[in-house]
């Protein structure tokens, strides 16, 4: 997985889609490290936002391969939120569990 983050942030496309990744930061302590898959900025209905929603979907779907399948748990948590939309709706949308 890190290798899949790592080749999105340096190429800038992630599933052949153009998003902006960053570079996943350094083992923190207890082992942690993160990265930020940046909006796509464009409106809803708008083909960058289908793509987007394309390259995000594609994201959770990797991040969710690192479950355990007899409890549903995992090591990978993430969340992806919701903001600076015409109707300032603000949430988060999904996360880990």
């Amino acid at each position: 997985m890190v290798n899949v983050i790592a080749a999105a942030a340096s190429s800038g496309h992630v599933f052949g889609v153009t998003i902006g990744v960053s570079d996943i930061t350094p083992i923190t302590s207890n082992g942690y490290r993160s990265f930020f898959v940046a909006p796509d900025g464009s409106k809803e209905g708008w083909q960058e936002s289908f793509d987007g929603d394309k390259a995000r979907d594609e994201i959770v779907k990797a991040l969710d391969s690192f479950k355990d399948p007899d409890d549903n748990s995992t090591s990978v948590e993430y969340v992806e939120v919701q903001f600076g939309d015409d109707n300032h709706d603000n949430r988060v949308l999904r996360a880990s569990r």
